[in-house]
């Protein structure tokens, strides 16, 4: 499927970790490492939050959680995360597992409403489904798990609204590892994140 007039929306790569604690980061040096603008320490959260509004990128330390939002809108391809990184280097998390999280939005090429694309090439048994639930499904959203729960990929298909033809797909990588040194951490994401790109772009096309 050819999406038309594709946005490229929010890339969001989370880590999920032992209990760290979060008076063992420096806000300063947050502030020099990764050269970013704003760093504040909210005490009713136990949250480090370090982001900068200019670039449309944040990040926000929890004790056991790392969450790094880019929400600029070109393609996925060309986002410079080099910022999670440094941040990354700062501090030696003992990593349970991460995901990378994709989202995009586009019109169909197509007759039908987006809702009612997702319909015809999802949904088995329309009629017995409408005759159970005793209702038309004028329109669908589905969501796919593939591969296996400690590695699998997380698939959600909606449309934008019930009556347009704009489809909306997240993408999400899971993957359950163990890692504690930072190096082979910046490695494994960055793989991760070439991964994800080239597979949500087959995954587009296959639809």
């Amino acid at each position: 499927m050819q999406l038309n007039n594709p946005k490229f929306l929010s890339v969001n790569i989370i880590y999920l970790y032992d209990m760290f604690p979060l008076e063992k980061i420096s806000l300063d040096e947050i502030k020099k490492t990764v050269e970013v603008p704003e760093v504040i320490y909210n005490k009713a959260l136990n949250t480090i939050i370090a982001g900068d509004t200019e670039n449309k990128w944040h990040a926000s330390i929890q004790s056991t959680k790392l969450e790094y939002a880019d929400n600029n809108s070109y393609s996925f391809k060309d986002r410079k995360i080099d910022k999670l990184y440094k941040l990354l280097s700062i501090v030696q998390f003992a990593i349970k597992a991460y995901g990378v999280n994709l989202r995009v939005q586009g019109g169909i090429d197509n007759s039908q409403t987006a809702g009612e694309y997702i319909r015809d090439n999802f949904l088995q048994n329309r009629e017995k489904f409408e005759k159970k639930f005793n209702g038309d499904v004028f329109a669908y959203s589905t969501r796919v798990f593939l591969g296996k729960p400690e590695n699998y990929r997380d698939l959600r298909f909606f449309p934008v609204t019930l009556q347009g033809n704009s489809i909306q797909i997240d993408y999400h990588l899971h993957k359950d590892i163990a890692i504690v040194d930072s190096d082979k951490l910046i490695k494994d994401t960055k793989d991760a994140v070439e991964f994800s790109i080239a597979d949500f772009r087959k995954i587009i096309h296959a639809l």
